[in-house]
């Protein structure tokens, strides 16, 4: 299997070169995740756009409502944060959910 390892080794520098050679124009055209290798370890850089922290939710149907989960990650702890939320069935989703985003951006 050592033959494996240095023909994926020497393709994946390979590809890094090809990526390095193409210029500013595949960077542009290309806003995505980029892989390489650094140092023999994988390096991801990523876009340079926004750098804000984030929050995720997801819907969930339950018996009598909805049940809505909020995760958001903390740089200065390291720790994702996880907040759940019930809307019943007779409240209006729409306005609820208004009122959870607002609720959680005025928290930061």
């Amino acid at each position: 299997m050592k033959w494996f390892d240095k023909w994926f080794a020497k393709k994946c520098k390979q590809a890094w070169n090809n990526s390095q050679n193409e210029g500013v124009e595949s960077e542009a055209k290309y806003a995505t995740a980029n892989i390489g290798l650094t140092a023999g370890r994988p390096k991801v850089r990523g876009d340079e756009g926004l750098r804000s922290n984030s929050t995720n939710f997801a819907l969930y149907n339950a018996n009598g409502g909805t049940v809505v989960e909020l995760r958001s990650y903390n740089e200065n702890t390291d720790r994702n944060n996880t907040v759940l939320y019930v809307i019943p069935s007779d409240k209006d989703l729409g306005q609820e959910l208004g009122h959870i985003v607002t609720m959680e951006a005025l928290k930061r």
